[in-house]
């Protein structure tokens, strides 16, 4: 039984992971992307294997570093990533501050 419970007080914060999906503008230089995200996390640390997005108007592979994003509930996401002409982004650094 003590077994379960701390199993289960270990396991549970990692299974009750949330999910938040909105779009927004990215600027990278002279580069203006339009990017639609979906932010996988648990408490304040984003899951970058998980979470996704998707860009356009890169016209060749463009790296994003250190760009602040506000979600529509108000969390900002500071990312740096790398957009592909075409394709999925790969996200190299995701943080989050929760909003109020």
């Amino acid at each position: 039984m003590r077994l379960s419970l701390t199993l289960l007080a270990v396991v549970l914060p990692f299974a009750i992971a949330e999910t938040e999906v909105f779009k927004a503008d990215v600027i990278s230089g002279r580069t203006k992307l339009k990017c639609a995200f979906t932010m996988v996390f648990t408490g304040t640390k984003v899951d970058t294997k998980k979470s996704k997005a998707k860009c356009s108007g890169a016209k060749s592979t463009t790296k994003v570093s250190n760009t602040k994003v506000t979600s529509s509930s108000g969390t900002v996401f500071t990312i740096s990533m790398t957009v592909p002409k075409k394709g999925n982004v790969k996200f190299t650094k995701v943080s989050m501050l929760l909003g109020s």
